[in-house]
């Protein structure tokens, strides 16, 4: 899965990746060059900053493009062995139209639609504040993080046998919550 992922995106990321190197001026890097700057110098100092928004556009629409990802994961898994391969839209799609619970379903797409709006937003948020305030401020981190561990603990809780499960089941049953 990995390697046809990789092999489909593969053309569109190199045009991105093409396009920015192509912004770079040759007289940067001579000058870089004349000065006694390595080429990892060249490329950390000059480079990377220079493509750093090719960049961000690239990760962002590989983002989206692996969230949404259903049909090679269908044809070839369907989500198995067990729910090893189980993406949030293989489970989305069990869900409403395997197991016939279309409430659960429909709720399911929407906070996945929100988490998409937030991973997207983010970023081009930062941006913005980069132009007006003239400054990185660092929110991007951040907001990864914490949507990371609330993952984390939406995967672990997934399943009602789970010890994350059990125990937040007694917290609640026991009052605590």
């Amino acid at each position: 899965l990995i390697v046809m992922a990789a092999w489909r995106n593969f053309g569109t990321l190199m045009i991105i990746f093409l396009a920015g190197l192509q912004t770079i001026p040759k007289e940067m890097n001579e000058a870089a060059e004349v000065d006694g700057a390595t080429g990892w110098g060249r490329f950390r100092y000059i480079t990377l900053p220079m493509i750093a928004p090719f960049l961000m556009v690239a990760v962002l629409i590989r983002l989206i493009d692996a969230l949404k990802s259903f049909d090679i994961i269908f044809a070839i898994t369907q989500g198995g062995p067990g729910s090893a391969s189980e993406t949030i839209n293989l489970y989305l799609y069990s869900v409403a139209f395997v197991y016939y619970d279309l409430g659960y379903g429909s709720a399911i797409a929407v906070v996945f639609f929100l988490l998409i709006v937030l991973l997207v937003a983010i970023p081009i948020l930062e941006v913005w504040l980069l132009i007006k305030v003239g400054q990185q401020v660092g929110l991007l981190p951040t907001v990864l993080i914490l949507i990371g561990e609330a993952i984390l603990g939406a995967v672990l809780m997934r399943h009602e046998g789970s010890r994350a499960w059990k125990a937040l089941n007694d917290a609640f049953t026991d009052g605590k919550v």
